[in-house]
């Protein structure tokens, strides 16, 4: 529904650059909003447990940092969160994952990592592709030599990151 445009009064009979909103403009104002929100499916937000894990598996993490925050707009997703291990575990497989992602994405999405540390491999960026209910890392070497996705071995007891993205759901 296209919002209708309504001339915003000065009723405090100031004449002062700054305008009030009477109460029934106000009210339509945001009954136009909620309709648009409506229509996009609406909004709301919580917070998530990141996980860093092997797409074959992982067990006996501990972690000193762990948290995240969601907000969903519509079918749109977006994340934040952060990651420090005390101990990696095991993992195995052949990509490294932020996992337990709030919902399953089922389109494409990005994740960036604004921070990372304690890598067990030189590396000059780190970012990440959705998929399914995990976040994918892929890295670039040091010498640019290198680009693909981080494996567990790039995992140390100390590895720290910091990230946000979007995805469809």
């Amino acid at each position: 529904m296209p919002i209708t445009r309504t001339a915003w009064i000065d009723d405090d009979g100031s004449g002062t650059t700054g305008t009030v909103i009477n109460n029934a403009e106000k009210t339509l104002l945001y009954n136009q909003i909620d309709e648009a929100l409506a229509a996009v499916g609406g909004v709301s937000s919580g917070t998530w447990l990141p996980t860093l894990t092997g797409d074959g598996g992982v067990s006996g993490q501990t972690y000193g940092t762990r948290a995240g925050h969601w907000t969903r707009i519509g079918n749109q997703l977006l994340v934040t969160g952060s990651i420090t291990l005390t101990a990696k575990g095991t993992l195995t497989g052949a990509a490294l994952a932020i996992g337990n992602l709030p919902v399953a994405a089922v389109g494409p999405g990005t994740v960036q990592i604004a921070y990372f540390a304690g890598l067990g491999t030189p590396v000059v960026h780190v970012g990440a592709y959705v998929s399914g209910n995990a976040a994918y890392l892929v890295y670039t070497a040091a010498a640019a030599t290198q680009v693909g996705n981080m494996v567990p071995a790039h995992c140390t007891d100390t590895t720290t990151l910091i990230f946000s993205g979007a995805y469809t759901v």
